[in-house]
């Protein structure tokens, strides 16, 4: 049906009343179209609506408002205009054709739309999702969820009379809360073009998101000059997603790398990955292919399983970017192993290879069952009888007998391995027992003990056996003193001291016997204020030591003594060493000082206004697309460098620390400086820091500056040295690095589009 507005409401009646009964006929019977308008006219020849000046027509979810709306009743087709100002309507009363729905706006110079297909055309029409713009001189509507713009542009710059950069793009294909594929894209800054794609994958939504890898560039010895990380990444569903990625290197060819990762959320997870390489000839010269996976086929059975296969060892140390050479692997592994637990036992198969040619190899198999300790006589349950629980069992439970606290377990596997001499089959049995006991209710200690035994055959030594076992005891009690001060706030000081002592004897090989010391204490105080009150430590002192029985010479070890100042803002940390022997001829002596260290540290942080806007760049949020994470905040790109320094919680922070230590070898000589280090770390927005000087900034305004320095006191020399800035512009930001010493001595400058960081102007260079 038809619902419009009352007649005397309106400042020009209808042409014909009542309205014709075809009007509700067109639409469906439960559904309402809702109109008003300066002047509303019916033509029944055309069966049209038309409403003039200030036209507003509802229909479900859709609001159209214009100068000018035709409804035709029959085709279900509305006409949205802008009429031209000799028709005689007031401009405010000219509205400007608008679509509105709950998904977004669209606004043009004439549009068409269907109730009946929800489809339509927009002329010089332009709509906004998210913080980007987009604007055509044709926009068609295909459903609630696609459209497609011809001729058109995309910026996120919100000053249409001057945009800092866009995106000129042939076609347009928008599908709302997930992406944007253009076609033929120019990228236009300050009015110029600067670089052409034949297409381009703008993502809508947030979180994972398809779109291009930023690549990176530069020069090597072996490589040649090279172009890395060239590629894309396709953010498929929430359950999978695939990179693609290429290198291009002067002295080596093409590296294809491609990596596909699946999850779903407490079932399974992994990933199947590699890289092929080629010369510029299309000769292939080496490949690799990694795969990992988890899987829970039952809540008490999982398997898990990874696989390395190559060409050869050494291309895959070829391919590995970044990493520190010494720790590069030695051979190619692949593993399977099947989990299975039940009541707390479990039960594990593993398969295991590893080649360091890349040739199969025989792989290490075992099976291993693991018992957890339990109670060797478990406290009675209280019984039920005729489904009731006996109420006239006693309700004491915490009180147990002693015997009743013995724990036992057990573990035992059996393994199949090769090694470089032949092979080797073992079955090891383990057995594991522990107590904990209170005798007076202060005094603590418990007894513990394994042993176990080890049955192998080896080739050529045949059959053998092993034993081994470690017994030991541990006690500890825990005295308290309580001083009564009174003074002022400070009501109470609590002293809480904690000695223990534990004795450990390993054997028959590898024979051990040994005791050690410890004696804790933590100084407690306790205020009260206005009828609060207020628990908080004050210093914490742990003492330790140790003999070894077994020992010829120098069978007491070091006093070790540790301090500790805990404080919110305050850490005060240091440590003494102290020797129990003479120099040379290690005999016995009263102790004395051989190092000590303070370290030092100051946090700070100005309390955030609510002006102060979030410290977040484009790439502060970045996550790489390798690791393991799903479905949380991140892009595609994985950014060269670690600029968190954005992420500050206030307007500025101070942190400042110092270490210092001191030893010597004899007890009659003076003491050297070993370390004494001094570092800061300052980030603050200049704005704010004028400010607190009263001071008028519009050139600092949106500056934040982190500067980094750590000193070598001994040495005088400066470790690191490092100022970041960081500002925005508008749609765009800049950042920029100094290192005036150290390892990266350099500069690294970048400015980017903020919502699109792909798009960059970046420049390095380093002393490396």
């Amino acid at each position: 049906m038809v619902a419009g507005p009352d007649v005397s409401a309106q400042t020009s009646p209808p042409a014909a009343t009542p309205l014709p009964d075809t009007l509700s006929a067109a639409v469906e019977e439960e559904e309402t179209v809702f109109y008003t308008s300066d002047r509303i006219t019916y033509d029944i020849g055309d069966s049209t609506l038309v409403l003039t000046g200030n036209a507003v027509l509802k229909y479900d979810n859709i609001t159209l408002k214009a100068g000018e709306v035709r409804f035709n009743t029959l085709t279900e087709m509305l006409t949205a205009d802008r009429l031209p100002d000799s028709v005689g309507v007031a401009p405010e009363a000219n509205l400007e054709p608008t679509l509105e729905d709950s998904e977004g706006t669209l606004v043009g110079a004439r549009m068409q739309y269907s109730l009946k297909t929800r489809r339509g055309r927009i002329l010089d029409g332009r709509t906004q999702y998210e913080e980007g713009f987009f604007e055509g001189r044709q926009l068609r509507i295909e459903n609630e969820n696609s459209l497609h713009i011809h001729i058109g542009s995309y910026t996120t710059c919100d000053r249409p009379e001057h945009r800092h950069y866009w995106l000129k793009v042939g076609k347009a294909k928008i599908l709302r809360d997930d992406k944007a594929i253009l076609k033929n894209v120019t990228a236009y800054v300050y009015g110029v073009p600067v670089f052409y794609l034949p297409f381009y994958i703008l993502p809508l939504k947030r979180g994972r998101h398809s779109g291009f890898t930023v690549p990176t560039y530069g020069s090597g010895v072996t490589e040649g000059t090279y172009i890395r990380n060239l590629g894309c990444y396709w953010a498929a569903s929430d359950y999978w997603d695939l990179r693609l990625t290429g290198d291009v290197e002067s002295a080596r060819g093409f590296l294809l790398k491609p990596y596909l990762r699946y999850a779903k959320a407490g079932r399974t997870n992994g990933s199947v990955g590699g890289s092929y390489q080629s010369s510029f000839g299309l000769k292939p010269t080496g490949w690799d292919i990694a795969a990992n996976h988890w899987q829970e086929l039952r809540p008490d059975l999982k398997v898990r399983g990874q696989a390395q296969f190559a060409s050869r060892l050494s291309f895959v140390h070829g391919t590995t970017r970044g990493n520190d050479p010494t720790r590069l692997q030695s051979s190619l592994r692949s593993s399977f192993s099947l989990d299975k637990n039940w009541d707390q036992k479990s039960l594990n198969l593993s398969v295991s290879e590893s080649s360091p040619t890349g040739k199969p190899v025989r792989p290490t198999t075992s099976l291993s069952f693991r018992l957890p300790s339990r109670p060797l006589f478990a406290p009675p349950q209280r019984r039920r009888t005729g489904g009731m629980p006996d109420f006239g069992a006693s309700r004491n439970t915490d009180k147990r007998l002693w015997y009743q606290s013995i724990l036992l377990g057990y573990n035992g596997s059996l393994r199949d391995q090769k090694q470089s001499t032949g092979t080797r089959q073992d079955i090891v049995n383990q057995f594991n027992g522990s107590s904990q006991q209170t005798a007076g209710g202060w005094f603590h200690f418990g007894p513990q003990g394994s042993y176990s035994e080890t049955w192998f055959r080896q080739t050529g030594k045949g059959f053998d056996r092993q034993n081994a076992y470690n017994v030991g005891v541990q006690a500890n009690t825990t005295l308290y003193g309580l001083f009564r001060t009174r003074i002022g706030r400070l009501q109470d000081v609590r002293h809480v001291m904690t000695p223990s002592v534990s004795f450990s004897q390993a054997g028959p090989r590898n024979a051990s016997r040994s005791a050690s010391f410890g004696l804790s204490n933590i100084l407690q105080a306790r205020t009260e204020h206005e009828d609060k009150t207020q628990k908080f430590d004050l210093l914490f002192v742990n003492l330790s030591s140790a003999y070894n029985f077994k020992a010829k010479t120098r069978p007491w070890s070091d006093i070790n003594a540790s301090v500790r100042v805990p404080a919110n803002k305050v850490n005060v940390d240091g440590n003494l060493t102290y020797d129990l022997y003479r120099p040379v001829v290690q005999t016995f002596r009263r102790p004395w000082l051989k190092t000590a260290s303070l370290n030092t540290s100051i946090n700070l942080t100005g309390e955030r206004s609510a002006s102060t806007e979030t410290f977040a760049g484009a790439f502060s949020s970045a996550q790489n697309v390798g690791s393991t994470g799903f479905g949380g905040s991140g892009s595609y790109g994985s950014d060269r460098f670690d600029e968190n320094f954005d992420r500050i919680k206030g307007p500025w922070s101070v942190s400042l620390s110092h270490r210092y230590s001191v030893g010597r070898v004899k007890p009659d000589t003076s003491f050297s400086t070993s370390s004494h280090v001094v570092s800061a770390l300052n980030r603050f927005d200049l704005d704010s820091l004028t400010g607190l000087f009263g001071l008028s900034n519009p050139v600092t305004a949106k500056w934040r500056v982190e500067h980094a320095f750590n000193y070598d006191v001994r040495r005088k020399t400066i470790v690191s040295h490092s100022f970041n800035f960081h500002r925005s512009l508008h749609c765009w930001e800049l950042y920029f690095r100094w290192t005036p010493t150290g390892f990266n001595k350099g500069i690294y400058f970048r400015i980017n589009i903020i919502a699109i960081p792909e798009i960059k102007i970046e420049q390095q260079r380093s002393s490396n």
